[in-house]
């Protein structure tokens, strides 16, 4: 049953109302952290990102390459 071992839902099963009640209780404790980031920095991590894929896609080391690069 859901891809599962039935013995493991069968506990789950047992104890529910414990694992309902773990999560009301974490619910209320729990702190929302917000990070506020620069539109900036978003973009230049993203362009950042797209190029490391793209030389792993093209399996060219990364380590190689920025030595040129400042040099």
């Amino acid at each position: 049953m859901y891809g599962k071992n039935g013995s493991s839902i069968r506990e789950v099963m047992k104890n529910k109302e414990k694992i309902r009640a773990s999560f009301s209780v974490a619910s209320q404790t729990a702190k929302v952290t917000a990070i506020v980031r620069d539109k900036v920095s978003m973009k230049v991590e993203k362009v950042l990102n797209f190029w490391v894929e793209d030389m792993n896609r093209k399996r060219l080391s990364l380590f190689i390459t920025l030595y040129y690069y400042f040099i």
